[in-house]
Order: structure tokens, then C-alpha cells, then sequence
């Protein structure tokens, strides 16, 4: 039993940790889309692992329903009358015809429905029938639903700006196209302004602030130029993940480069949550 209540807080630990974030009045914008890429990673293998042991024989569910099996199957072998083997008969036909009609009505509603523009795409799979398969598929189903609502732009940013060396890695090693465009929209919006100059004008200044933002970004994912492995001291600040990363950005970014440091600052500084606000 202590297995399975394992595997079940095991399996929806970085869910908690992402409403933790939104219940604390902190700065943790830098960690946030990290541990939605841990739920990405860990949420299918999770629920695979309850299952499995849930089906385990040495699990308390299996062994009652052996339990009940074995009890269910010597009663059958009892002699009966001919009175209550027939009423258990009819008993049995009238539950398996209304569970039938049931189940029928169901899908003459659904063959009924016309598919709607887009639908095809949204329906992929389909709900299967045992419980511990829709475990499976509405876990899934609601976090894919509600996953883009959690990573706007600005949560994207962030998560390519956190100094933490773990989170820095991790970025490296699964880069997202969304990311960069949502970088992309960001600088713009942050140092250009479309009501100055002409429109080619604005082009030619986001160019140039571009290629400079993607350098200096360059040189902080790679520890080069201004923040070479040689200032070994920033990067062993940078490993507490109790250390905000604005404050980090503000000491050791703002400094040495001229658009990354601020621009970290003001995106990594927003707050998480609104404490427990959702409870009043």
C-alpha cells in the first residue's frame, strides 16, 4: 500500500511544486517553466507506474478482489433452488440488457454528432473504457489543455534567462523554437518603439538590438566573454536556487552588458502568485 501512495505523490510532485509557485508572494519567475517541463517528463511515466502497481498481486485492491473472487465462486458452487436460480437469471439478463443500452445509447449519440471544423485534430485518441485507463487519458487530456496557459512569453524568457547552472543545462539541451520567437516579441516590445521612425527604420533598430541581445545571451548559456568560467565565483552564487535571479542579474549581468542585464531584470522580477487568494 506504502508503494502505491509513493507512486501516486511521486507522480504529481511537480504539479504541486507549480501550485506552490502560485501560492507564494516571491520571485520564483525564473524556475517556473522549468517544473512545467518536469511535469512534461513526468506525468505519463507517473501514472504508468501507479497502474502497474496497482495490478500488482501483493496490492490491497488485488487481493480483495481475489479475496472476493474465491468467495463469489464458492457460493456459485452452492446447490440452489430452482426459484432462485431462475430470479438470479433474470436479475443477471436485466442488468447486462440496461448496462447494453446503456453503453448502445452512447454511441448512437456520438455517431449521431457531426464533426465539427477541427474536430478530427482534437480527437485522437479516444476515452477507453477501464478506469485505470481513463486515469490515464484525462490526467493527460486536462494537462495538455491547460499546459499553453502556462507558459506565455514572458514565463519562456525567463526560463532562458535563469543563472541556475541545472536550469541553464536543461535549456541547452532541449531548445524550443517558442522560445526564441516569444524572445523575440518581448525585445521588440522592450526597446522599440513602432510610433518613432518609419517602419524600415524599426526593422533596421530591432536587427542590430537582436544580434546584439542573442550575443550577450550567447556568452551567459555558454560562460564566455564577460562571463567566462574564469569568474568562477558568480556561478557558485548562482547554484542556490533561494538566490532570486534579478538580483543575481542586477549584480553580475546589468554591468557588463548592454541589453541582456536589464532586460533580465525587469522580466525575472515578476512575481509567481497572489498568495492565497483562491481560498477567500
Amino acid at each position: 500500500m506504502w508503494d502505491y501512495l509513493f507512486a501516486v505523490c511521486q507522480a504529481w510532485y511537480p504539479l504541486m511544486r507549480l501550485l506552490r509557485l502560485g501560492d507564494m508572494s516571491i520571485v520564483e519567475m525564473a524556475y517556473f517553466k522549468y517544473y512545467v517541463m518536469q511535469v512534461e517528463r513526468l506525468l505519463g511515466p507517473g501514472i504508468d507506474n501507479i497502474i502497474e502497481i496497482w495490478n500488482r498481486p501483493s496490492c490491497p485492491h488485488m487481493r480483495l478482489i481475489q479475496a472476493s473472487s474465491t468467495e463469489l465462486e464458492a457460493k456459485e458452487g452452492q446447490p440452489k433452488d430452482d426459484g432462485e436460480e431462475h430470479s438470479d437469471e433474470d436479475e443477471e439478463d436485466s442488468d447486462g440488457d440496461s448496462i447494453q443500452s446503456y453503453s448502445d445509447a452512447e454511441l448512437s449519440e456520438d455517431e449521431d454528432k457531426e464533426p465539427e471544423e477541427g474536430e478530427e485534430e482534437t480527437k485522437e485518441e479516444e476515452e477507453p473504457v477501464d478506469e485505470q485507463g481513463k486515469l490515464r487519458y484525462h490526467s493527460l487530456r486536462w494537462w495538455n489543455h491547460y499546459r499553453k496557459k502556462l507558459l506565455p512569453d514572458h514565463v519562456r524568457v525567463c526560463f532562458l534567462l535563469c543563472p541556475n547552472p541545472k536550469v541553464m543545462q536543461y535549456a541547452k539541451d532541449n531548445p524550443d523554437p517558442e522560445d526564441r520567437q516569444a524572445l523575440e516579441r518581448l525585445l521588440r516590445k522592450e526597446f522599440i518603439d513602432p510610433n518613432v521612425g518609419t517602419s524600415e527604420a524599426c526593422e533596421r533598430e530591432f536587427a542590430m538590438v537582436l544580434d546584439k541581445f542573442l550575443t550577450e545571451l550567447s556568452d551567459f548559456q555558454y560562460r564566455q566573454g564577460v562571463f567566462a568560467i574564469a569568474k568562477a565565483h558568480i556561478w557558485i552564487i548562482a547554484e542556490d536556487e533561494q538566490y532570486l535571479a534579478h538580483i543575481w542579474h542586477e549584480k553580475y549581468s546589468v554591468p557588463e552588458t548592454r541589453y541582456l542585464g536589464r532586460f533580465a531584470c525587469k522580466k525575472l522580477s515578476k512575481m509567481t502568485g497572489i498568495p492565497s487568494a483562491e481560498r477567500h
